[in-house]
């Protein structure tokens, strides 16, 4: 393993989509495919206590949240062949889990709507399917580009933070990115 370090690089310069590192950001490998994607600021808004003051409502909090939020355009994120492989087996187990689910799902309420009397059996294979479509998500979510890549925008959006890269990857970025 190789070593790590913390970089945060500003959007101002990411904009520009210059050329990035030719390593992996996660394990500094050469880069086999490039990657387009965005990343959204998390601000911090004021307390939930306050929707319970008069005047102010849901609305006025995701109002203030939607003014303060940044969404950065990544261009040309390098992406191992390790990476590239991770994520497709996310993607793969995701669909599975879905559409498997569903599958099991109709079966069940096909065979059901088919058998005479009431079968109790038939339950399982409806709520396994309904457990599985409510998991997809999960690696869904990890394989989406952001967390491959290990790229957040910092509260502000000022800048893209990537905890823990790959010295590889750090050391082909300019001056300020460092």
């Amino acid at each position: 393993m190789s070593a790590r370090a913390t970089v945060d690089i500003p959007t101002d310069w990411l904009t520009q989509e210059p050329p990035l590192p030719d390593r992996c950001v996660r394990h500094g490998l050469p880069a086999v495919r490039r990657a387009t994607f965005a990343v959204r600021s998390n601000p911090k808004i004021g307390s939930r206590a306050k929707v319970f003051q008069p005047g102010y409502t849901s609305l006025n909090r995701a109002e203030g949240y939607a003014r303060q939020v940044k969404i950065v355009k990544v261009t040309g994120w390098p992406l191992c062949q390790r990476c590239v492989r991770a994520r497709n087996v996310r993607l793969a187990v995701a669909a599975i889990l879905f559409l498997g689910g569903l599958l099991m799902m109709i079966t069940g309420f096909v065979i059901a709507t088919a058998d005479d009397g009431p079968n109790k059996a038939l339950i399982a294979p409806i709520l396994f399917g309904f457990a599985a479509i409510l998991v997809s998500p999960v690696p869904f979510s990890a394989a989406s580009l952001p967390k491959v890549a290990q790229a957040q925008a910092t509260a502000d959006g000022s800048a893209v933070h990537v905890h823990n890269a790959s010295l590889e990857f750090a050391e082909q970025l300019p001056a300020p990115c460092e």
